[in-house]
């Protein structure tokens, strides 16, 4: 079996290292690949308020600090 695979033949889900925060504003595509999810999620956290967001125009931007890690 390669070691790149599950048991069951599936790929191995590889994880980026989490890219250093640097812009004020990430559209949704980069606050996907930050938070490593789709960029539908983001986009319905956004819809939920669950996820701060401003529009500009038709497109979206979240600020850097709805993208931070906030211990408890």
């Amino acid at each position: 079996m390669a070691a790149d695979k599950h048991a069951g033949g599936r790929p191995k889900k590889t994880t980026a290292p989490i890219p250093e925060l640097t812009k004020l504003y990430y559209s949704m595509d980069e606050a996907a690949v930050i938070l490593g999810v789709h960029r539908n999620t983001i986009k319905n956290r956004i819809k939920a308020g669950e996820l701060q967001a401003v529009q500009i125009g038709r497109q979206w931007r979240i600020p850097k600090e709805a993208l931070e890690f906030k211990p408890m």
